[in-house]
């Protein structure tokens, strides 16, 4: 059903008036975002390795349908994402999400396909927790044979213990679904220019119904998919020392994921980032 001046923009799939429902919500104080969805251009969606970018695939194909578009590699035989024309879809007026691995340091980030976005939002979650899911989650890859990138088996980097992994893999990946020239002394101002929303996999209920809000869009409910199973044997060993290191050796996805939390944390407040 098409949305009519009356109406909700929530109500409908189309997000024609998404932009006066949210002038309405910065002006109560309610929003905690500072910038207003444009639909005519393409909203771009960051699917960062294990924080919920599956189940927020799901979420995001049932709203823009057809303009719904993906962009992942072919990690068995290496082929690139594919590069998405845009031009006849803005020509029909079909708001368009693409969405998927956009990651700079293989090459296929955002900037490299669609340069100058700025309509980005992405689902983040604690680093720490991530690797540790990211090990569980290529273990069972490994065990089902489907453990590839760029068209070349790495089960080397999966070793046979949580301790061992988390001492070769020290380094969170986050950072590489972000701008190349992002760095602790600009990343505030980074995602605040460039992106529209930044989300926490902890909060994914929260964090989809406040995308709803800004894209105009009615909040679904939230199935977690593709989660990964841990060893809980192997998950409580005594890491703290490993965790310690892990935290001084990768400030900015910490403060890329602090920024996320505190800000959806306080309404209307640009908490600072730990």
């Amino acid at each position: 059903m098409d949305v009519t001046d009356d109406q909700d923009p929530r109500s409908g799939r189309e997000p024609i008036h998404a932009n006066i429902w949210r002038t309405a919500k910065l002006l109560r104080g309610e929003d905690r975002m500072a910038k207003l969805y444009d639909p005519s251009q393409p909203l771009i969606s960051v699917h960062v390795p294990k924080c919920a970018g599956t189940s927020f695939y799901d979420v995001l194909r049932n709203w823009f349908k057809s303009g719904f578009l993906r962009h992942y590699p072919n990690e068995r035989t290496g082929a690139e994402p594919t590069r998405h024309s845009l031009a006849w879809r803005k020509l029909l007026r079909i708001p368009v999400c693409i969405h998927g691995h956009f990651n700079f340091q293989r090459g296929s980030g955002f900037d490299a396909y669609y340069p100058g976005s700025t309509q980005i939002i992405t689902i983040v979650r604690d680093p720490w927790e991530l690797n540790i899911s990211n090990y569980f989650y290529g273990k069972r890859r490994l065990h089902q044979g489907k453990l590839y990138r760029s068209g070349r088996n790495i089960a080397e980097e999966y070793p046979e213990t949580l301790r061992e992994y988390l001492c070769k893999q020290n380094k969170s990946f986050i950072p590489s679904f972000f701008p190349k020239e992002m760095n602790l002394g600009n990343f505030r101002d980074i995602l605040e220019e460039r992106y529209l929303f930044v989300g926490t996999s902890e909060d994914l209920s929260g964090s989809v119904q406040q995308l709803a809000d800004l894209l105009g869009y009615k909040p679904p409910i939230v199935k977690h998919l593709n989660p990964s199973q841990w060893d809980e044997a192997s998950a409580l060993e005594d890491l703290g020392s490993l965790k310690s290191r892990f935290h001084d050796n990768n400030e900015l996805a910490y403060a890329i994921y602090n920024y996320a939390r505190n800000k959806n944390r306080q309404p209307g407040v640009m908490a600072e980032a730990n």
